[in-house]
């Protein structure tokens, strides 16, 4: 009975990192005719860059610095050809 209470535990877990994984999946959906995974990446160019500190969560080790940027990408659909773009931050 233990390992059915594991099995459903993990299962569940699974089940939310996969619906996580299809919310922010990284091949849009078109706003023009609204397929699924419609979006192929065309060219990306850095929007901005960011530099963050980060401190150190258990206290012994050390922080660092973090360079985070933010893309403007732009998207064609495979289906009906509309171009978009969107910021993502890496």
């Amino acid at each position: 009975m233990d390992w059915l209470i594991i099995i459903a535990f993990v299962a569940v877990i699974i089940a939310v990192l996969g619906l996580l994984y299809w919310r922010t999946r990284p091949c849009p959906t078109c706003p023009a005719c609204e397929k699924d995974n419609a979006g192929l990446e065309i060219d990306r160019e850095v929007a901005k860059t960011r530099y963050k500190e980060e401190m150190s969560t258990f206290g012994g080790g050390d922080g660092g610095l973090f360079i985070e940027n933010t893309y403007n990408v732009r998207y064609r659909c495979k289906y009906c050809g509309h171009v978009w773009t969107r910021q993502e931050v890496i």
